[in-house]
């Protein structure tokens, strides 16, 4: 069973214990008692895995204490879909949402957070500008094609639970899709 080019899946020690003597990873044989280059590179990937993983988790925590010092910062509630209220005399004033201030400073991580987050792109302020409206004021290129795109941009799970087939009717014998004839 161990043909040419065949891979095989590093599987954590405790498990491929329970299953089957260690071998190295890559091939079908037993492990060899002098050579332990091929264990090292199965740590090595899976420590490459880990750290990666470790990373992007430290990078979305950045973002997101980026996103709340923002939102501190210019007097905003923690939820991006609430306006912060207009102080003093009103009505000279702009009610304005997170997203119309992080446009106008050409914040456009920040923007697509936002968006993230169930912000609305087309949300006008108190005068009917909306953030594409203040980054088009600064010319803040990156910020207007966020804004531009057809795209809705969702985060990795939500993503896949919208390309999910769940709400594909199936038929309940064969287990196949449905299809008219």
């Amino acid at each position: 069973a161990g043909g040419v080019g065949e891979r095989r899946m590093a599987l954590p020690h405790t498990v491929e214990m329970q299953l089957a003597p260690p071998r190295p990873c890559g091939t079908s044989g037993s492990w060899p008692s002098t050579d332990s280059t091929q264990s090292t590179q199965c740590s090595d990937d899976e420590e490459r895995q880990r750290s990666c993983s470790a990373s992007r988790r430290q990078k979305q925590i950045r973002r997101q204490e980026k996103l709340k010092e923002f939102l501190k910062k210019h007097s905003f509630s923690q939820d991006v879909t609430e306006p912060r209220a207009p102080s003093g005399c009103f009505c000279y004033k702009e009610t304005l949402w997170p997203i119309h201030v992080a446009a106008r400073d050409g914040q456009s991580d920040l923007v697509r957070m936002m968006l993230m987050q169930g912000a609305e792109r087309d949300q006008p302020s108190s005068k009917g500008r909306t953030a594409k409206d203040f980054a088009q004021l600064k010319g803040h290129q990156k910020v207007l094609d966020i804004l531009e795109s057809d795209l809705k941009v969702v985060g990795l799970k939500k993503a896949l639970e919208l390309m999910s087939p769940k709400d594909v009717p199936q038929d309940s014998e064969a287990g196949h899709c449905l299809s008219s004839h």
